[in-house]
């Protein structure tokens, strides 16, 4: 028996109900009950409330369409009927079971000898001791939400009251809080993937208050699932998951899980501002120490053993910045906070000593190394962590990584961090992907440095610039032509095969590069010219 509402099965197996049979609507059982209710004429239906248990004589359906006084019930939402058959009625129930099944409307076959005043007796005192038990669980429930009790208390008493397995899967900060005492152990692990592999990624739709409920296939059965954002100063924190393997939620569950909802965030709302002071403390020491003003730096580096950094290490700067789609303000706020937590936790998971801050366009962190450690495949295998918890977390977000390279002593770390942003700015320059690695930009670390364009576009001019414009007047491909020449280092035949052209073609094309540019592509200063020239033109964006 549930704890705060009758069913039909439990109308079933009362006293009264000993001998009586169902006949049909089975898959009604777990219908709720609010009321009982003696009909005998056909015409009262129309004052049935939802949730009625109805008690009729077959004589009642005698005197109307049995069919047509079944439907009416489903579009009443009754609970259940029970009829009472004597041996000299004329009418089968035989004739409606069907159309019961159908409607998952439980007909019970109740005996002439049964007393309805008895059954709506037992009813009514098992419903007053129902709302007895009800109230004292829903009492400490009040108690643990006015005396501010934690999510974890709070949760066990949500799930005796609606009697479904929870789960609460906070992201900011990430925990998990559970209570699957209502299911078979053989389910937790199906529940928990469940939960774990739901979508989040996409922003919540903060005017939603609704549950978005589907239907999950468990065991060889549909089981519904109800998920809610928990969400706070529009900022989705985390989602409550609630599953069903029987009755629906209905409105009273959902009004409880409403009410206790509010409690929660509270809670979430005092842990987060814990963590945010924190973190505040953490974000300006950061600050200070990657500051361009040599005083500033030089007061963080007297309180490094705050935040347990050993002058000299090794350290890694990163930045991770969202990209123009994600230029709302509203979205960035959103997601720059949970990019915070997600970097924290790995760091954490990692057992690397590190610190996270962040600002509103990115998330910015450093990491610390001891120098017996080694050192290149620790970044290396942090890197490959970091990319997959984004791609499995946010899987809609556009972002770039920028890593700077790694240097000893912590008064160093700032360059670290200036390369890590060049590397981003770099990077949208040359279309790179996600994750861009300084030390691996080569050349190009020289030529994007802020002031430059003037003198890339000169130089772009006055070596290429009549090679792209010949290819496009002509339809030819001498600036691809170029391209795979170098990348072949100037092998003749390689360059046919990567072309799927004849060799003497390549050769009539490098005399044609030649006679364009100017510029005789044997000599060692031209090739390097031209080499330099077909980057700058990539880094310039010239459509080819």
């Amino acid at each position: 028996m549930k704890i705060n509402r009758l069913i039909m099965s439990d109308v079933l197996n009362i006293c009264s109900m000993d001998k009586s049979i169902l006949a049909a609507g089975s898959g009604g059982l777990n219908n709720i009950v609010y009321n009982v209710k003696m009909v005998s004429d056909y015409k009262t239906i129309s004052e049935i409330t939802e949730g009625t248990f109805l008690l009729i004589t077959s004589n009642t359906l005698a005197l109307s369409s049995a069919k047509e006084f079944i439907t009416a019930c489903s579009m009443k939402k009754v609970a259940g009927i029970g009829i009472k058959k004597s041996e000299y009625d004329h009418i089968a129930i035989d004739e409606i079971v069907n159309l019961a099944n159908g409607l998952n409307i439980p007909l019970i076959n109740i005996v002439p000898t049964t007393s309805f005043s008895s059954i709506v007796s037992e009813i009514f005192n098992l419903q007053s001791k129902l709302t007895y038990n009800f109230q004292k669980i829903y009492d400490k429930l009040m108690d643990l939400m006015l005396n501010g009790a934690n999510i974890e208390k709070i949760v066990d008493v949500l799930a005796q009251i609606i009697e479904k397995p929870i789960l609460i899967s906070l992201e900011i900060p990430k925990s998990e809080i559970s209570n699957f005492h209502f299911i078979e152990k053989k389910f937790e692990d199906t529940l928990l993937k469940s939960a774990r592999t739901y979508n989040s990624t996409h922003i919540t739709d903060n005017s939603n208050t609704l549950f978005q409920k589907s239907a999950e296939f468990i065991d060889d059965a549909y089981v519904n699932k109800y998920v809610k954002a928990i969400v706070i100063n529009n900022i989705s924190y985390g989602h409550l998951f609630i599953w069903s393997f029987e009755s629906p939620l209905d409105s009273l569950d959902f009004s409880i899980i409403n009410n206790i909802l509010v409690p929660i965030q509270n809670e979430l709302v005092k842990k987060v501002s814990v963590l945010e002071i924190e973190n505040s403390h953490k974000k300006n020491f950061l600050d200070n120490l990657l500051s361009k003003d040599l005083k500033t730096r030089e007061k963080a580096l007297e309180i490094t053993n705050e935040f347990h950094l050993d002058r000299d290490n090794s350290f890694i700067a990163f930045s991770i910045t969202l990209e123009k789609n994600q230029s709302l303000y509203s979205t960035k706020k959103q997601l720059i906070p949970k990019l915070f937590y997600y970097v924290e936790n790995l760091i954490r998971k990692k057992g690397i000593i590190g610190l996270v801050a962040n600002d509103c366009q990115s998330v910015y962190f450093i990491l610390s190394f001891n120098q017996s450690e080694d050192i290149k495949n620790q970044i290396e295998d942090f890197c490959k962590s970091l990319e997959n918890t984004l791609i499995e977390n946010f899987q809609t977000l556009d972002y770039k990584i920028g890593v700077g390279r790694c240097y000893e002593g912590l008064e160093n770390v700032r360059c670290s961090y200036e390369e890590a942003k060049n590397s981003i700015g770099i990077g949208n320059r040359l279309n790179k992907k996600s994750m861009i690695f300084y030390d691996k930009l080569g050349v190009y670390t020289l030529l994007c440095h802020d002031g430059l364009n003037n003198e890339l576009e000169l130089f772009y001019n006055n070596t290429i610039k009549k090679l792209v414009d010949h290819d496009k007047k002509k339809s030819t491909e001498l600036v691809k032509t170029l391209e795979v020449y170098f990348q072949c280092n100037g092998n003749l035949n390689k360059i046919a095969k990567v072309l799927f052209t004849h060799y003497n073609t390549i050769l009539y094309r490098i005399n044609r590069i030649n006679e364009i540019t100017g510029m005789d592509i044997k000599n060692e200063e031209n090739r390097l010219n031209l080499e330099i020239a077909l980057r700058i033109m990539h880094m310039l964006k010239v459509p080819c």
